[in-house]
């Protein structure tokens, strides 16, 4: 099997993609795992650390349509609050 340039930059580019997918799957399992006076915490924090609405913070949470520079934010809530 000849491995050229273009396939390692794919494979590359894929294993990003799935570590960026399973960030976003847990920040929307952790969420889930809250109860509801702790959700409504989370995202108000959540929406003061990436500047936006709290609703638009919900639908994020929804579909787990999170940007690159967003990820990072969160993480450091999640580690403060454990």
């Amino acid at each position: 099997m000849l491995i050229l340039p273009t396939n390692l930059i794919i494979n590359l580019i894929t294993t990003k993609l799935k570590a960026e997918k399973m960030e976003k799957m847990g920040i929307s399992c952790y969420y889930e795992g809250l109860p509801r006076g702790e959700k409504d915490k989370f995202v108000m924090e959540v929406a003061n650390a990436i500047g936006q609405s709290s609703s638009n913070v919900r639908l994020k949470m929804k579909n787990g349509r999170w940007s690159v520079t967003e990820i990072p934010e969160i993480e450091k809530i999640i580690k403060s609050r454990r």
